[in-house]
């Protein structure tokens, strides 16, 4: 699991990031959250649906059944679906949420390097230019996000979303899932 550090100017300066080999990382990830702008290119590749959370419901692609390893995913990391979800392509970076509300771009700590990888800050102590358009996608995503949420929360409101208990039959000899 993913343990999520602020990046500073400061405390990071001298630092590297090691980027993504593939998606390992989701190999145990059962759902991955989608949204709006990208439903055209999932449509045709994934089932979607709604997962209840605590604040209401959130839009979901399945990417696995009853526990096992991601479906999407090769043994050797490749993506094996023709479009990977947005929620998954910005690793191992991600916005996260402040303590005053705010965004700030966080990576996850096993990626961060005092031995040379991709460099994280410029000389001027700007972000490098792939970690700039990283943070400009996940922002992009992020203004995305809140429009489907939105939209799910209309969908919510509605009274249109509503449980769907499927049962997938695996052949004779085998339990249903």
């Amino acid at each position: 699991m993913a343990q999520w550090i602020a990046l500073s100017r400061t405390q990071h300066a001298d630092h590297f990031y090691l980027p993504r080999q593939g998606y390992r990382f989701a190999v145990n990830q059962a759902v991955a959250p989608v949204l709006l702008a990208e439903l055209p290119k999932l449509l045709p590749h994934y089932a979607l649906g709604f997962i209840q959370q605590e604040t209401g419901y959130q839009a979901v692609a399945l990417l696995s059944l009853d526990g096992q390893n991601n479906l999407y995913l090769h043994s050797d990391g490749r993506w094996l679906g023709s479009y990977v979800p947005a929620s998954l392509r910005g690793y191992p970076f991600t916005l996260a949420n402040t303590e005053d509300g705010q965004k700030t771009l966080c990576l996850d700590e096993a990626h961060l390097s005092e031995e040379p990888g991709e460099p994280l800050f410029d000389e001027a102590g700007n972000l490098a230019t792939t970690v700039q358009l990283t943070f400009e996608f996940l922002h992009q995503s992020e203004q995305n996000r809140v429009l489907t949420q939105q939209a799910v929360d209309a969908l919510e409101g509605a009274e249109v979303i509503e449980q769907w208990p499927l049962k997938l039959e695996r052949g004779e000899g085998h339990e249903p899932i």
